[in-house]
C-alpha cells in the first residue's frame, strides 16, 4: 500500500490559504463552492514528475477538495493548446489551481495573475526552481507572491536543496562584478567554498562528488 502522507502538509497549507475540505460533517455544497469562488488565491503548483501531479490530482484535489477548479500543463500537453490553458487561468477567476511539471513552458510563460507558488519536490539544477518561480514574476503581476517549498526533514530533499545551496555560492562566487570575465576568474574565489568541509558534509552533500567537481571545474577554465 503507498503511504499518502505526504500530502498532508499540502493540505494544511490548501486549508491556510482558505481552501475548506469537504468532509463528511459538511454537507452545504453552496457554501463550499461560495467559499472557493471567492477566495481570490491563484496558486502555481510545481513537481518534476507528471506522476506526482497524476497524485495531486486524484488523491487530493479531485476527492479532498472537489470544488477547487483546477487547470494542468505538463509536456503530455500540445503546444497549441498551452496558450490557451495559459490566459483560462489568467483570466477566468473560477480557475484557482494550475499543476504544472518544472520544465514545461520555458522562459516566456508568462503566469502573472498568480500570487501563491508552491515547490512540491525540487531539482537538482536551482536554476530550474528559479526559472519555474519566475513564471509568476512577469510584467503585470500586481500582487505580492507568496513562495513555499514542501521539504520534508532527514530526507532526499534536504541533500537537494544542500547542493542548490552550494550550486548558488559558486555561481555567486564565479559571476560578480570582480569576474565580468572568465579570464578574471581567481582560483581562490572557487577554492574559498571548500575551506570549511564539514560545513559542506553538514549540508548533506557528497564531498568526493564536489571534489570532482571543482577539478573539472579548474581544469576547463584554469589552463593554461
Amino acid at each position: 500500500m503507498i503511504d499518502f502522507s505526504f500530502l498532508t502538509n499540502f493540505r494544511d497549507l490548501l486549508n491556510e490559504l482558505g481552501f475548506e475540505e469537504n468532509s463528511d460533517e459538511s454537507n452545504n455544497d453552496d457554501h463550499l463552492l461560495f467559499l472557493t469562488t471567492t477566495n481570490k488565491n491563484k496558486i502555481l503548483i510545481f513537481s518534476r514528475f507528471k506522476e506526482t501531479l497524476d497524485l495531486i490530482s486524484q488523491i487530493l484535489l479531485d476527492k479532498i477538495f472537489p470544488k477547487i477548479r483546477y487547470l494542468r500543463l505538463d509536456g503530455s500537453v500540445s503546444i497549441d493548446k498551452r496558450f490557451s490553458i495559459t490566459r483560462l487561468f489568467n483570466e477566468d477567476s473560477e480557475y484557482k489551481i494550475l499543476l504544472l511539471t518544472t520544465g514545461v513552458g520555458g522562459v516566456g510563460l508568462n503566469l502573472s495573475s498568480a500570487n501563491v507558488v508552491v515547490m512540491f519536490d525540487h531539482d537538482y539544477n536551482p536554476m530550474n526552481d528559479l526559472q519555474a518561480i519566475d513564471r509568476a514574476h512577469r510584467i503585470g503581476q500586481k500582487n505580492i507572491l507568496n513562495v513555499y517549498r514542501l521539504i520534508m526533514k532527514d530526507t532526499l530533499e534536504e541533500k537537494i536543496m544542500g547542493i542548490q545551496k552550494f550550486k548558488i555560492n559558486v555561481a555567486h562566487a564565479v559571476i560578480n562584478l570582480e569576474n565580468a570575465s572568465i579570464k578574471n576568474i581567481k582560483e581562490s574565489n572557487i577554492l574559498s567554498l571548500f575551506n570549511n568541509i564539514q560545513e559542506i558534509r553538514k549540508g548533506g552533500q557528497n564531498f568526493f562528488f564536489l571534489k570532482m567537481q571543482l577539478f573539472f571545474f579548474k581544469k576547463c577554465c584554469f589552463r593554461k
